[in-house]
């Protein structure tokens, strides 16, 4: 295959713990919103898979893990056949962390540009990501109960933060491709206030409703 030689790094400074920077690489779910679709575990030897509509299918393997300091990954696929590797050096910084990604290896000519704007991108919607900016839910309307996933050491609180959505008001999701805002503020107060009436009203008055038709 003719190609040429990667040797590209990226750095970007985000003011969160490594901890929770570390997260954001190894949770499958996290991963899935900033990144792209994917089967990861954070084991070392573990195959597993990424996707996205513009790379397709690339098979991946875990190479090395030291949580928080530094994960490696071995991709490769039909584009790729030669596999190319990925580097993440995270290093806690003054207020933050600095995380460093590496992509060396061999590939397609025409396709380094597009790697290294696509690795670009995928660092800044990580930002939006740790900034809480594409997750974030309000409970009953209170910003101040605004909860944010990336201020979390662990990610293990996630399905309680799911478990609330009936009490939101907005919701604000993210896909691999796009951000989606679903407002759903008429929603809940329309069933609020359907469920005031039916407290305020007289206990017979379904029955009379009900008679009502029957003439």
């Amino acid at each position: 295959m003719n190609g040429v030689h990667l040797e590209l790094s990226f750095s970007a400074v985000y003011r969160h713990t490594p901890e929770a920077v570390w997260a954001a690489l190894t949770h499958q779910d996290a991963l899935r919103t900033w990144f792209l679709e994917n089967d990861f575990s954070p084991r070392v030897g573990h195959a597993f898979f990424v996707w996205g509509p513009n790379i397709g299918h690339v098979n991946c393997v875990v190479v090395a893990l030291e949580a928080p300091r530094r994960m490696e990954w071995a991709g490769h696929s039909a584009e790729f056949p030669i596999p190319t590797r990925v580097i993440f050096t995270l290093k806690k910084t003054d207020g933050g962390t600095r995380l460093t990604v590496k992509h060396v290896g061999v590939a397609p000519q025409a396709s380094e540009t597009d790697i290294f704007r696509g690795w670009s991108g995928r660092l800044n919607r990580l930002s939006r990501w740790l900034d809480g900016r594409f997750l974030v839910s309000v409970a009953r309307g209170d910003a101040s109960n605004v909860g944010l996933i990336a201020n979390q050491a662990s990610t293990n609180k996630t399905a309680d933060r799911y478990a609330e959505e009936g009490a939101m008001t907005a919701i604000t999701a993210a896909s691999t491709d796009h951000e989606q805002v679903i407002d759903l503020t008429g929603k809940v107060r329309g069933a609020r206030d359907l469920n005031e009436r039916r407290r305020l009203s007289p206990p017979d008055q379904a029955h009379d409703v009900c008679s009502d038709h029957s003439h």
